[in-house]
């Protein structure tokens, strides 16, 4: 199985001062561009070695501008890329930090701006580094902290001697060793612990840490035939992201291709600890495993299981129940495509999460965890998309019968100022109500003209932004639909609402509701909303001419002072108001009776 894998950019080099001495302890660190603004790239550091050798990597993906590079005892510097020799992957870079003016005092509280000696007592911690067994540990990188930044490095010597130069005298540090020694995960980490600079030695103890091993072989869950070409990674459980390479004592990596004819696996120089296995293979189903306990100085074996999942067939036709090829058909699931969870599978490799109708119309999605998922069809010359609700089976395929798809209806008009010009360049927004339609948005012409092409039979609203005003619009049996925006029969609603006498106006917040009618059905799109309170005037404007429903809704403080819903008796009941072109309607709501909801309390409206 080909496995693509991302390469890391691996930008290397050599820190060196003016005379061309090594520099050890400079913070290098990637510069990349995130939206419009030069950022450090978070996690991607490195620091230099002895001599002065340092190796920084990062994702391709992120458009490295260049290097930051700091230390507290030089001037900091910004490389940009232009200065890095770049050879594909792999670049190479001198740098050339100069001292600091006023010496190798911790700058934060020095302040040598001005090129003086400053007048504080300089200070250091020194001590030594030992294993469990008092053996001197050389090669350990030790930080000193002070407000979170790094004021001073060193290394410990063959014999676990160190020193951290130029601190101020008798303030605490924080002195954190590393775990890495020559690139190797060797010891426990140590710190940050609380040192005071002073002339007395600090000595510290570091424990190494336990390895072991981890093995298996990975089968078919159907045959329990072995399983001969798979992907394999581990991850710390209950840590997600930190996954291990497992290569003997390298930092967390990801995992690695395997190639066997009995399936076997061998992942050594893990850490002691619990890990979650994921194992991906052609044809078969992804696996994350539950968490395998990995023992210290011992070899754990754990067998791993593959299952076929299930399939989803069908067949898509237009109205004459010809086969369409290429309409586009993609499973999802409530968190997404299973393409984005493969992200390390290769298209070849047999997987298929989205494929195309061939000549006859007809599709397959195989390989597909068990379970409840969702089928997306859509096509550029057919109206909208479809979504089908899918149960999976387990080693069994799902087959959803042949799909109808319509060419769909032409939805057309003219879009109409106030004034009765034609308008153009408005744009006009076209939804669905049950929002089964990706909605659609045009522009009309300079002759006021507009159209939407290959809508499907349903119920839509159209939308015009600049008048704030909903159309309602039905298709039937794929008709073609012509609908005119004239602004110039725009009328207005005004009135009050009116409480009985006894209530406490002053309470009752009200919500007025306005729904334009298609025809005479009791509810439809292009609702607009105006808050207003008792025996206060409203007022809607800009309404075109048609039939509208009027509803109440409000809340009031009940005895406990909440908030709280409450139903608005009306007299009639249904209110419905007929605008004429050009009309203004006046109606006066007359509330009978003021009932409190008891389901639930409602928010502040």
């Amino acid at each position: 199985m080909e496995v693509r894998v991302k390469r890391l950019m691996e930008i290397a080099g050599t820190v060196v001062t003016a005379e061309g001495a090594p520099v050890f302890g400079a913070m290098i660190a990637t510069r990349v561009e995130r939206d419009h603004d030069l950022r450090e790239a978070k996690g991607k550091t490195a620091m230099s070695d002895a001599d002065g050798r340092f190796v920084v990597r990062a994702r391709p993906e992120e458009e490295i501008t260049g290097l930051a590079v700091n230390h507290p005892h030089y001037t900091s510097r910004t490389i940009s890329i232009e200065e890095i020799d770049v050879t594909g992957w792999k670049g190479e870079v001198r740098i050339v930090l100069e001292q600091r003016e006023g010496g190798a005092v911790e700058e934060a509280v020095t302040g040598v701006q001005d090129g003086t000696e400053p007048d504080v007592d300089t200070s250091t911690i020194a001590g030594m580094v030992a294993d469990h067994l008092n053996r001197p540990v050389g090669g350990l990188t030790l930080t000193a902290l002070y407000d979170y930044d790094y004021k001073s490095f060193t290394q410990t010597a063959s014999d676990g001697t160190y020193r951290l130069d130029g601190l101020v005298e008798g303030r605490e540090y924080q002195i954190k060793v590393d775990h890495f020694v020559g690139g190797r995960h060797r010891y426990k980490e140590i710190g940050p612990r609380a040192v005071t600079a002073s002339a007395d030695d600090v000595d510290f103890v570091v424990e190494p840490v336990e390895f072991g091993t981890l093995s298996g072989f990975v089968y078919r869950q159907a045959d329990r035939q072995p399983v001969t070409k798979f992907y394999l990674s581990t991850e710390e459980a209950g840590r997600s992201g930190r996954e291990h390479e497992g290569m003997p004592g390298k930092r967390p990596g990801k995992g690695r291709p395997y190639e066997s004819e009995d399936g076997s696996f061998r992942l050594d120089g893990l850490l002691a600890g619990q890990y979650v296995v994921k194992i991906i293979a052609p044809n078969l189903l992804d696996l994350k495993s539950e968490p395998v306990e990995v023992r210290a100085n011992e070899e754990t074996v754990q067998d791993f299981f593959l299952g076929e999942g299930g399939a989803i067939r069908g067949r898509i036709v237009d109205e004459t129940g010809r086969g369409i090829a290429g309409v586009h058909a993609e499973v999802l699931t409530g968190s997404g495509s299973f393409r984005r969870q493969r992200r390390w599978k290769d298209p070849e490799a047999g997987w298929c999460t989205e494929t195309e109708t061939d000549e006859l119309g007809e599709f397959t999605l195989s390989y597909l965890p068990p379970g409840k998922a969702r089928l997306r069809l859509k096509h550029p010359d057919y109206a909208g998309e479809r979504w089908i609700r899918v149960e999976v089976p387990d080693g069994e395929a799902a087959d959803v019968g042949e799909i109808v798809f319509a060419q769909g209806a032409l939805v057309h008009g003219l879009v109409k100022d106030p004034d009765g010009r034609l308008r153009g360049g408005v744009e006009v927004h076209m939804g669905s109500v049950n929002g089964q339609w990706s909605a659609r948005t045009t522009t009309s012409d300079e002759q006021g003209r507009f159209s939407f092409a290959r809508v499907p039979s349903g119920s839509y609203a159209l939308y015009l932004a600049y008048r704030d005003t909903t159309v309602p619009v039905e298709i039937h049996d794929e008709e073609d639909k012509e609908v005119n925006l004239d602004f110039s029969q725009l009328g207005t609603i005004s009135g009050k609402v009116v409480l009985p006498s006894s209530t406490d106006e002053a309470s009752v917040r009200i919500t007025l509701h306005v729904w334009r009618l298609p025809g005479n059905e009791p509810t439809g799109p292009g609702r607009k909303l105006v808050r207003t309170r008792a025996d206060e005037p409203f007022e809607l404007e800009g309404l075109l001419p048609g039939k509208y429903k009027l509803e109440l809704h409000a809340s009031r403080k009940n005895d406990k002072g909440k908030r709280v819903r409450v139903t608005l008796t009306t007299d009639p009941p249904e209110i419905i108001v007929e605008l004429p072109p050009k009309g203004n309607v006046k109606t006066d709501i007359k509330v009978t009776e003021i009932s409190e909801r008891k389901k639930r309390e409602s928010r502040h409206q």
